[in-house]
């Protein structure tokens, strides 16, 4: 809602802003109080920061290694199995997934 966050983020404390559209409708805000909120220290959010670094490269190599390889099922049972994007189409009695 860029007219909402502009309108909102140009005004200083205690003032109200114009009439401000929306596709929610209008609005008029006043900013009551600002302040500023330092970031956690990088030892609080290491361990967070580090499990989605993983997480992307993994996706990221897995997608590389789909794409770099032709995979060719010479059991047919595992081949009715597969679906050309890789992932188990479901049995009878439950899943693979």
């Amino acid at each position: 809602m860029k007219p909402f966050e502009d309108a909102a983020f140009s005004l200083k404390e205690r003032e109200i802003s114009k009439p401000v559209q929306t596709k929610f409708g209008w609005h008029i805000i006043q900013i009551q109080e600002t302040r500023t909120q330092p970031p956690p220290p990088f030892e609080q959010v290491k361990q967070q920061i580090m499990g989605q670094l993983l997480q992307s490269k993994a996706r990221a190599l897995i997608t590389q290694l789909r794409n770099d390889r032709v995979i060719e099922y010479v059991d047919p049972e595992a081949k009715n199995i597969m679906k050309p994007d890789g992932s188990a189409r479901a049995l009878e009695g439950g899943s693979i997934e």
